[in-house]
């Protein structure tokens, strides 16, 4: 199948589905008239890719993540992977940290806040 095929069975687009090929991310072979062609595992590849994608990973963690991927987009126990996932949970844990701070302060602000008096006419 072609980019823009692959791109709408995948909801990616077709400038996404370039860009992870030109990363490695995906196997693809040239036709004669220049233009891409991918097997049907691609799909899955792709659906993987933007799954990572979506959890904040880059594609640099997702290249370096490739190897210990299994067919089904799961990840073997590879010493990359552990790593990398470490790292972006621990990214994670303190994002939510501070999220969950500012939630408390802001939530705190609200109830000291003075009742508004609302005019009746």
């Amino acid at each position: 199948m072609r980019v823009q095929e692959l791109a709408e069975l995948t909801g990616a687009s077709a400038r996404s589905v370039r860009h992870y090929d030109r990363a490695g991310l995906l196997a693809s072979r040239r036709l004669a008239n220049g233009y891409r062609e991918f097997d049907g595992a691609a799909i899955q590849q792709v659906r993987t890719i933007r799954r990572l994608i979506a959890s904040g990973l880059t594609i640099g963690d997702i290249v370096t993540l490739q190897p210990c991927l299994t067919a089904r987009g799961e990840f073997d126990g590879c010493d990359d992977a552990r790593r990398i996932l470490d790292s972006h949970i621990d990214r994670l844990e303190r994002s939510l940290e501070r999220d969950r701070r500012t939630l408390r302060l802001l939530d705190e602000r609200r109830r000291n806040m003075a009742p508004r008096h609302v005019l009746q006419s």
